[in-house]
């Protein structure tokens, strides 16, 4: 167990070190962030009808095998995820 001090400490320097929310609300968080910010995908407004769910690792494989029409800055953006290319 982490004292108050170590925690509070820990706290300053990253105040997602150890997250309440659960982890499968923080993995849904991670997924529409990503799909925003690195494949463009805009959310659905609150009065349209539901998507079908994204499927991550289609869209990845998707960019993937779209490398060589990719700007430098998505193939980056990709890049910084942890994208392999080959």
């Amino acid at each position: 167990m982490l004292s108050v001090e170590r925690y509070e400490q820990l706290e300053e320097i990253a105040p997602s070190w150890c997250p309440a929310w659960p982890v499968e609300w923080q993995r849904c968080f991670h997924q529409q962030w990503m799909c925003e910010h690195i494949l463009g995908i805009q959310p659905a407004a609150e009065e349209e009808e539901p998507r079908p769910r994204f499927r991550l690792g289609a869209g990845i494989s998707d960019q993937r095998s779209r490398a060589a029409t990719l700007t430098p800055e998505r193939i980056q953006q990709l890049s910084d995820i942890g994208t392999r290319w080959t």
